[in-house]
């Protein structure tokens, strides 16, 4: 039976070329998108932090701290009040 599925090597190396290009595709303000869509950013974000070999997670590349700094700069004092009923 033969299957066309990818090899390990090459999921790898679509991840990669998918990372790199988030890097590069980066706002120099830290969005990604557009910056009235924050949730596009933290999907990028969390992408990042997921990858399989988890290397961001002990140590985050400056775009990453960029993204984070624009998520951060997003948040409002309304949804720090905001509550669920």
């Amino acid at each position: 039976m033969q299957t066309n599925a990818p090899a390990r090597q090459e999921v790898r190396a679509a991840i990669e070329r998918g990372l790199a290009f988030l890097q590069r595709a980066q706002n120099s303000n830290g969005w990604w998108s557009t910056p009235d869509q924050p949730a596009v950013t933290a999907l990028v974000l969390t992408a990042m932090n997921l990858e399989p070999t988890r290397r961001f997670q002990g140590s985050r590349t400056s775009e990453m701290n960029r993204g984070f700094d624009y998520l951060l700069s997003c948040v409002t004092l309304e949804m720090l009040e905001w509550r669920m009923p």
